[in-house]
């Protein structure tokens, strides 16, 4: 009797670790997928400035075409969908670059509240980051002020649910 009292113990234990390995699992995952956006997002924008020549304001102004970005191979897999075809992120989120000079965007939209705050924590100047702006959608990038890095309180930022995010660098 006391050996099937122990067993059905140690078999509950068991279940107890292996359901807390795994959902501390998925949100590690969670946390990797959202510090993946800035460093790909960098990543893809030296891309685009080494094919135009690094030519200091040869951006212009337009959107930059997924097809220009994804033909010549300057976006990371992780940016593309499952056809190859389009800019998405890890959330099925779109992603727009945008010339602006000097400058790129690089929007990402439809990222988690929680991801956005934790993209935001530990961005810091370098690689060409300028600034970052957070709106409620894509629409709203324009008009949402350019934040300078580091963030002090990204929470203070990522209000809404989902969020889009746009990464300024200056190169």
């Amino acid at each position: 009797m006391w050996n099937l009292i122990g067993t059905a113990a140690a078999s509950i234990l068991g279940i107890v670790a292996v359901a807390a390995a795994l959902a501390s699992g998925a949100d590690f995952l969670g946390n990797a997928r959202a510090n993946e956006l800035p460093r790909l997002s960098a990543e893809m924008s030296q891309k685009l400035y080494q094919m135009f020549a690094m030519r200091p304001g040869i951006f212009g102004t337009a959107v930059i075409a997924d097809d220009l970005i994804v033909t010549n191979n300057l976006a990371p897999a992780d940016f593309m969908d499952t056809a190859g075809a389009r800019l998405v992120n890890g959330y099925a989120g779109d992603i727009t670059v945008t010339g602006a000079g000097p400058r790129l965007h690089v929007d990402h939209d439809n990222v988690p509240r929680a991801a956005c705050v934790e993209a935001l924590k530990n961005l810091g100047n370098g690689r060409g980051y300028e600034s970052v702006a957070v709106a409620g959608s894509m629409g709203g990038l324009g008009g949402a002020p350019a934040q300078t890095l580091p963030i002090a309180d990204p929470a203070s930022l990522c209000t809404a649910e989902p969020a889009a995010i746009r990464f300024t660098f200056r190169y």
